[in-house]
């Protein structure tokens, strides 16, 4: 597994946020999967942010960059201990001058289990921001119900590679959801065609190798 971190930046290109996560190597043994799913990557990320968040003494946050969005699994919202993690890291964020954004996978293994639901509960109970990962607005999406309940905060949704993708974006980030102040973040922005046919002013943030450039920021900022 490796570290890494990855800019969200806004309508004129300034990084808002951070995105912070594990990755797993591409030859994953069975013992990995295992202690993914027990909670030991987690415990392992959130120690690396709060690490990086104390050692900065809160200069990581700025006016502008004021979130860390963190990305876990739906079967970590059943582990107790990993939720007391999450609230301790969320409080010390707050301290700090930031916020913490905990981001879900689209990956559902538990299904309908109710304890995924008592633990997306108790982090909203808990004034922390969450983000729906991955969310497919192509098709059903099973995590629907629970973004028109105004579960989350955020929506991230991937760049389509079709005309009729693209026409099914638009009509999204002119939803109701949104309209209401769900905050869209598009990812997979790779060319200048991606920045140029969106709505700035309907996008909250963009992530992709794009968006880094200074052609980019130039479109972004509209001149």
């Amino acid at each position: 597994m490796k570290f890494n971190s990855y800019p969200i930046v806004n309508h004129n290109g300034v990084a808002i946020a951070t995105e912070m996560m594990l990755v797993l190597s591409q030859k994953v043994h069975q013992q990995h999967l295992n202690e993914f799913n027990t909670g030991k990557t987690l415990n392992q990320l959130l120690g690396i942010v709060k690490k990086i968040v104390i050692n900065s003494n809160g200069s990581i946050f700025n006016e502008k960059h004021t979130l860390i969005f963190v990305n876990i699994e739906r079967a970590s919202l059943c582990d107790v201990r990993g939720l007391n993690q999450i609230r301790e890291l969320s409080i010390l964020l707050r301290h700090l001058g930031g916020n913490l954004v905990v981001g879900l996978t689209n990956a559902n293994p538990c299904k309908r289990c109710p304890r995924v639901l008592q633990g997306l509960l108790f982090l909203k109970e808990n004034d922390i921001l969450l983000a729906a990962n991955d969310f497919n607005y192509l098709a059903q999406d099973f995590r629907d119900s629970e973004l028109k309940s105004h579960l989350y905060d955020f929506v991230k949704l991937s760049m389509p590679n079709t005309d009729d993708g693209m026409d099914i974006l638009v009509e999204f980030i002119h939803s109701e959801l949104v309209l209401n102040g769900l905050k869209v973040i598009v990812e997979a922005v790779e060319i200048m065609d991606h920045l140029k046919s969106l709505d700035k002013s309907r996008i909250y943030g963009y992530q992709g190798h794009f968006v880094k450039s200074k052609k980019a920021k130039t479109i972004l900022a509209g001149a």
